[in-house]
Order: C-alpha cells, then structure tokens, then sequence
C-alpha cells in the first residue's frame, strides 16, 4: 500500500479499467470496524482475484459487483 500515487497514475489506472469494458465496483469492510472503502475496478476473473488475494487477511466482507449493481 505505501506507493505515491500522483494524479498521471489516478488516470492511467482509470483508462485501462475503461478500456477493460468490465468496470465495476468493490466494497471493502474491514475486520476492525472502520469504513467502507469502496473501489473501482476491472472486473476482469484475473483482478478480482488479485484483489481478493491483496485484502483477504484484512476483510470482514468484500462485496464486488458490475456498475449497474
């Protein structure tokens, strides 16, 4: 998590989710009480398993779902 992340990286990341045509939304509850967090991501099989992977051990639930929910 510790990455800088700069505004030419925000829209880099949002073009290949567009250019993906499988956008969707995560939401993150963590297993100690605190916000929601929520994500937009390529719903591809590959990055929703690299996000499950990435947020496994700190999840209470994790919910992904398409953009029309």
């Amino acid at each position: 998590m510790g990455e800088n992340i700069t505004k030419t990286n925000v829209t880099d990341m949002m073009h290949k989710i567009f250019e993906s045509e499988r956008m969707g939304y995560a939401y993150f509850y963590p297993r100690d009480g605190g916000y929601r967090q929520e994500f937009l991501i390529s719903t591809t099989p590959e990055n929703m398993a690299n996000f499950l992977g990435s947020h496994f051990y700190g999840a209470e639930k994790m919910v992904i779902t398409d953009i029309c929910d």
